[in-house]
């Protein structure tokens, strides 16, 4: 009689298991969620007061600087290649050569001198940063669009 007791608990034990991890949320959490927001508040600010050029330039400066970590130039690369993207695409326009997912790869693995990316991980990365920086990027436009009204 107690076997049953102990084989009723155990197969009680397996179901709620089973029940919680089936029906709980997998969300896959970016791990560097707060620096592409940053990066994505800094490059449209940075895009609403120079341009294109302005991006391109701090992209390049941000490589060429030993002191600032490679990883940060890439979160600085998605933001801005993402934001071309999306205005050239609504203004039917091509969009910036500088920032296609193939140059930022290359870009990242040549000046990695520490060699912790690898293609692959580079093309996920961007991928994940991408989706963080989509919905950012509708956040910072409504609190920085009036920066095109102003003649500051």
């Amino acid at each position: 009689m107690n076997t049953k007791k102990y084989l009723y608990a155990f197969i009680a034990v397996i179901a709620s298991g089973f029940l919680y991890f089936s029906y709980s949320p997998n969300v896959k959490e970016f791990a560097d969620k707060r620096d592409a927001e940053e990066a994505t508040k800094n490059v449209l600010s940075l895009y609403l007061e120079d341009g294109m050029l302005g991006l391109i330039t701090l992209s390049k400066e941000c490589y060429e600087n030993d002191d600032i970590s490679k990883h940060h130039c890439l979160l600085i690369d998605i933001a801005s290649g993402f934001w071309d993207k999306s205005v050239t695409n609504a203004m039917r326009l091509p969009a910036e050569e500088y920032f296609d997912d193939e140059a930022i790869i290359k870009r990242v693995l040549e000046h990695d001198k520490s060699k912790r990316f690898t293609s692959e991980n580079i093309q996920t990365y961007i991928g994940d940063a991408s989706e963080i920086v989509k919905e950012r990027l509708v956040i910072e436009w409504d609190l920085q669009k009036h920066k095109l009204n102003s003649d500051e």
